[in-house]
Parts: C-alpha cells; sequence; structure tokens
C-alpha cells in the first residue's frame, strides 16, 4: 500500500500574543450568555420595560395606561478613558428575574476587570392610583489586582404623561429632583457627586462624543431650575480617591449605588414634595 505524504507544517518558537487575545476574546463573545430579550415588570397599575442590548436600557415606564419614559441609561469611564462607555456594550452575564416586579441583570469589562450589577424594583399603586415607584441598586465589582477608579453615570429623559417639551425640573434641597409638568409629577432621590439639568439632547450628546464629560454641577450646589422645556437630568459618581470624592474601589471590594423615583399624577403640595424622599429612601433593595 503505498505512503501518504504530508506537507511538514513549521510552528512559530513562540506564540503570538495579538492572536492569542484575539482567540480569547472569540471564546468570551462565543461563551457569554446570550442577551435576554426586553423583559417587562408588572407590578399592579404599572409596567417597567428594559432591554440589556439597547443604550436605553429602561425606555418605558406606564402607570394607568400613560407612558413617562422615553429613556434611561447608564454609562461609565475608567480613568485614563478619553470618552464614556454605555454599560450595554460590556460582555453580558446574564438575567435574573426573581418576581414580575424585579429584574437583575451582571456586565462585565474584560479590559479593566470589573463587573457591574444593576436591579431594577417596581412598586405599582392600586389600578387607577395613577402612582408607581420604581428603585435601581447598582453594584460595581472589582475583579481585578489594582485600585479601580471609575466615573459612573445615569442619564434620563423622562416624557411626563406622554407630553415632552412642557416638563419644569428643579432640586429643592440637596439629594432630590423635581420634574413635573400640568398633570404629573416625578420625584427622585439621589446621593451623586455632580448633576446636570439640560435640554434633549445636550447630556446625552456629551456622554456619545468622543471627550470626557463632567457634568455641570458639583453638589452640594443645586443646579437652578429648568423648563418648561424637552428637560433630562444626569447623574455622576466618582469613585477616583482625589479631593475629598468617593475612594477609588479596592480589588475584590464593590460599590454601591442605589435610587429611587416616584411618579404621582396629582402635583402634592410643596410641603408633601419635600417629605417624600423620606418615604422613598424606605424602599427595600433587593439583593441577589
Amino acid at each position: 500500500m503505498p505512503k501518504t505524504s504530508y506537507n511538514s507544517i513549521t510552528l512559530p518558537s513562540s506564540p503570538n500574543p495579538t492572536l492569542i487575545s484575539l482567540i480569547l476574546s472569540a471564546l468570551c463573545l462565543l461563551l457569554a450568555p446570550t442577551p435576554t430579550p426586553a423583559q417587562t415588570l408588572v407590578s399592579n397599575n404599572s409596567t417597567f420595560t428594559v432591554d440589556p442590548t439597547r443604550q436605553d436600557m429602561a425606555y418605558s415606564w406606564i402607570v394607568d395606561g400613560r407612558e413617562q419614559l422615553r429613556e434611561l441609561s447608564n454609562w461609565y469611564r475608567v480613568s485614563g478613558q478619553t470618552s464614556e462607555t454605555s454599560i450595554h456594550t460590556m460582555l453580558f452575564g446574564g438575567a435574573t428575574q426573581s418576581s414580575p416586579d424585579s429584574v437583575s441583570y451582571v456586565f462585565t469589562d474584560t479590559q479593566f476587570n470589573f463587573d457591574i450589577d444593576i436591579t431594577f424594583t417596581l412598586i405599582g399603586g392600586p389600578i387607577l392610583s395613577r402612582y408607581s415607584q420604581m428603585g435601581e441598586e447598582i453594584l460595581i465589582t472589582n475583579n481585578g489586582s489594582t485600585p479601580l477608579n471609575i466615573h459612573f453615570f445615569e442619564y434620563l429623559d423622562l416624557d411626563l404623561d406622554e407630553s415632552p417639551t412642557n416638563d419644569i425640573i428643579d432640586a429643592p434641597v440637596l439629594g432630590v429632583i423635581h420634574q413635573d409638568d400640568s398633570v404629573a409629577t416625578y420625584t427622585g432621590g439621589y446621593n451623586a457627586d455632580r448633576i446636570e439639568f439640560a435640554t434633549y439632547p445636550f447630556s446625552l450628546n456629551h456622554l456619545t462624543d468622543f471627550a470626557p464629560s463632567t457634568l455641570n454641577t458639583n453638589l452640594p450646589t443645586l443646579p437652578a431650575s429648568l423648563g418648561p422645556d424637552n428637560v433630562t437630568f444626569t447623574l455622576q459618581w466618582d469613585f477616583i480617591g482625589v479631593g475629598g470624592i468617593r475612594p477609588a474601589i479596592l480589588p475584590g471590594e464593590s460599590a454601591r449605588i442605589t435610587k429611587t423615583s416616584e411618579l404621582q399624577w396629582i402635583i402634592p403640595e410643596p410641603a408633601s414634595v419635600l417629605l417624600t424622599p423620606l418615604a422613598l429612601f424606605a424602599l427595600t433593595h433587593r439583593k441577589r
């Protein structure tokens, strides 16, 4: 039987780092969970729709049949980077929906070795109460071996009662955002380092350009009220450990951000508005 001859193959004496990096990246993409399609949380009179594959990760908040939200998106910039990155571009690590009114997502940055976990919880009011609450819990975990210096952003574009051009936004006290039109009001509780009120699409343009963003109001200074117009607001948290700002996130540790939101179609008296955040911060944030 004749012998089959084979051409010899000469292997490189040392592996190509670029080739190995490309192969590992391809394997990560192949092994990563397939992003979950849009999930709609349901609670009494309210629905809240989230899609981890989209920049506008949350894009619908319906209360008693009326749409209130255009976009809620999250962004980050690690120190040394020249622009912000939307978290929907990160490696998706899966979704957990433990109940109809709550969902959690995990995202991973493989370059800087950290995770971002986000949990949304919806608390709807009784049918026709025209009332709803939504809570967020964000966990940034450093999986690396050196401190993580990171800026985190949340952008929110509310179109209250499906009418975007007549909203007024202000900050009555530190830690409270109040936005309303003629028939609906939003109150948000937060603990951020910087804040920006703007008309659409000013802040979004800055988050999506190729330059680093720093929001225009450094708390505890309060921003001036804005509107009536198509208004938006953005929050910024700085985990960079200098200038009295939050410390960098140490290896193996996590930083937690919580934010609460309340929608009410009947505008409360001014005294009620100032009391509302106390009730908002009483929301229980579910931990996975």
